[in-house]
């Protein structure tokens, strides 16, 4: 399946002290790293930030970089997604750059699912500490009480 095809600007930053950039070739180490804030930066919205956040940067060749897509949300790679996700790059990177999309066989470490991953992290560590912490435990015992499952929730921060 032949996909549009668009080109890509200068680099901006994508975290503290470090740039990432298309400079002749892209490093595929980097990128594949960095997809997730590299779709952050981009400020996608809708069905073109669903696309970014649901793929990842599996390979580079020349202006073409191929984006793998996770099987169930492959109706993202329908439309203009990929083109305007194109057009997004272009103007962050400024070099020629071809999307190429596949849907993935297996499951992928997307930037929605590291989100997806780190809020459950956050949610065990929330209910782990309220369960280890002396008072609750005191609480619990002397009041023959427990825990209500799901009213744990880990403090709000940006993460």
């Amino acid at each position: 399946m032949q996909h549009p095809v668009a080109t890509v600007p200068q680099a901006k930053a994508v975290g503290e002290g470090h740039t990432t950039g298309f400079h002749g070739n892209v490093s595929v180490t980097s990128l594949v790293n960095e997809w997730a804030q590299v779709a952050e930066i981009l400020a996608l919205t809708g069905m073109v930030r669903q696309l970014a956040e649901h793929a990842v940067v599996t390979q580079q060749q020349g202006d073409r970089l191929t984006l793998l897509l996770d099987a169930n949300f492959g109706h993202l790679g329908q439309g203009r997604w990929l083109e305007k996700l194109e057009d997004a790059l272009q103007q962050h990177y400024g070099q020629s750059l071809r999307l190429q999309l596949e849907i993935a066989a297996e499951k992928q470490q997307t930037p929605a699912r590291q989100r997806q991953e780190k809020k459950l992290q956050r949610q065990q560590q929330a209910e782990a500490e309220v369960a280890a912490d002396p008072l609750v435990m005191a609480l619990l015992q002397q009041l023959d009480a427990r825990i209500v499952v799901g009213s744990v929730t880990p403090p709000s921060d940006a993460g």
